[in-house]
């Protein structure tokens, strides 16, 4: 709170500061809480920093990840796309950062595979076991 006083919402080191603390917070399971943080840091990185800037990529991919935690797969998997095209283009397909990003989305992409997979399968088996009498004879 002293350096958003001292240095203003918007600078980098509050931004920085604020993602960290977010960051902590998804790794305590507080989702909700470093889900609206990292949507605040990214917006404010990308208004001080530029959306090309490597802060804001990885913001962005953060806020990508705690997304899908919160079960929401679909609009991470978007952030995570346009995260790693943007990373490609600016920092080039070899770098460390656009190579996690892009294992990040895999790793999105097969979870939100096994949960259609195993939401499909449990249904399924409700379904039959709901068809068949408790006794038979």
């Amino acid at each position: 709170e002293a350096q958003r006083l001292v240095l203003g919402a918007h600078h980098p080191v509050t931004l920085n500061m604020a993602a960290g603390l977010a960051r902590m917070l998804r790794a305590q399971g507080d989702y909700p809480t470093a889900v609206e943080m990292l949507r605040s840091c990214h917006e404010g990185e990308r208004l001080t920093l530029g959306s090309e800037h490597p802060s804001t990529l990885t913001t962005a991919a953060d806020f990508a990840v705690t997304l899908h935690m919160q079960g929401h797969s679909r609009a991470a998997l978007q952030i995570l796309d346009d995260t790693w095209r943007t990373q490609r283009r600016a920092l080039g397909a070899e770098h460390p950062h656009t190579l996690t990003t892009q294992q990040m989305r895999r790793c999105v992409v097969v979870s939100a595979r096994m949960d259609m997979l195993l939401t499909t399968r449990g249904r399924r088996k409700l379904s039959d076991l709901r068809s068949r009498p408790c006794f038979d004879g």
